[in-house]
């Protein structure tokens, strides 16, 4: 299943490229000709952001569906993805802490992100047709955190892999939130579903946090990973005297 979730990852990195790329190059070359092509009608009053729109609908509401969550750094919310060791709570609830504070403070970097965004929106710095950029941007980042490598995980949350993620589950709502600033039926609803994939993520996270510990569940400890990460970390589940359950 890990296997599969991490060529499925391979598969959505180069997809978001591809995005990303083509994206990019309309705007450089004809910015105008990016706007109709968003506008462009496809079949009655369907328009291209329509189909977007549902794109990226689709690809939210799988996060809630269990069986479809196959990558363990989204998955590890359901009882499926936990394999129950014995643990000091003590540890557990110290490694919680850390994490969850670490947390706190990528939750501060990015409002102030989209603070920054939202101000120069709002002094006609910007427009929306910019707005789409910047969530094109951020629709790519978040995959390119997952397959090639992230600032959060480097240098806020630090936690060892994204298996192990504390915010794993934010990515939805921090490359939809721009939206937040050009208000249709089609911006909230997404921003909406992403939020319900964060205080999903979140409720679950304060109702089970053995699921989110490698202390508590076996599956994200190195030594029972089965994702292609495993031979770049093996050191680490190598390394002698080291007592998970004691860990802070």
């Amino acid at each position: 299943m890990m296997r599969a979730a991490a060529n499925f990852n391979q598969t959505k990195f180069i997809l978001r490229a591809i995005i990303f790329l083509i994206t990019l190059i309309l705007a450089l070359y004809d910015l105008n000709l990016l706007e109709e092509i968003i506008q462009f009608k496809l079949l009655g009053n369907i328009r291209v952001y329509h189909l977007l729109w549902f794109l990226l609908l689709i690809e939210l509401i799988v996060v809630f569906i269990p069986s479809l969550s196959t990558s363990l750094g989204c998955g590890k919310i359901y009882a499926r993805n936990y394999w129950a060791v014995n643990y000091k709570e003590e540890a557990l609830r110290k490694y919680i802490q850390k994490y969850n504070r670490r947390a706190l403070y990528a939750l501060i970097i990015w409002l102030l992100v989209l603070t920054g965004i939202g101000i120069l929106y709002f002094k006609a710095l910007i427009t929306q047709t910019a707005i789409f950029l910047i969530v094109v941007l951020f629709y790519f980042a978040d995959q390119f955190c997952i397959n090639v490598w992230c600032p959060f995980r480097a240098w806020i949350v630090r936690n060892k892999c994204c298996n192990a993620c504390r915010i794993y589950n934010w990515g939805q709502c921090m490359y939809l939130s721009p939206l937040i600033f050009i208000p249709s039926f089609w911006t909230y609803s997404l921003v909406i579903v992403a939020l319900a994939v964060l205080l999903q993520w979140e409720y679950q996270h304060f109702r089970y946090p053995e699921r989110f510990s490698e202390i508590s569940n076996l599956y994200l400890r190195c030594t029972h990973c089965l994702t292609k990460c495993k031979k770049y970390l093996a050191r680490i589940a190598k390394t002698p005297g080291k007592d998970l359950s004691s860990s802070n």
